[in-house]
Order: structure tokens, then C-alpha cells, then sequence
């Protein structure tokens, strides 16, 4: 039961740096693309 508990917390905060992530470079790249043209 720890087990499940513990790799649940992790999956879920992994999820949630990927999340971070994703939304921190995605307007940085959307950004530059937008102002080449």
C-alpha cells in the first residue's frame, strides 16, 4: 500500500514538473516563431 501511495506522489509530480515545463518553453518557442513570421 506505501508502495502504491509513494509511486502515485511521484507520478504525480512528475506530471506536474512535465506540465511546468511544457508551459514554460511553449511560449518561448511560439514566441520566437510568431516574430520571425
Amino acid at each position: 500500500m506505501k508502495t502504491l501511495v509513494s509511486f502515485i506522489i511521484i507520478g504525480l509530480i512528475a506530471t506536474l514538473c512535465l506540465a511546468g515545463l511544457t508551459s514554460w518553453l511553449w511560449p518561448v518557442k511560439t514566441g520566437k516563431d510568431r516574430t520571425d513570421g
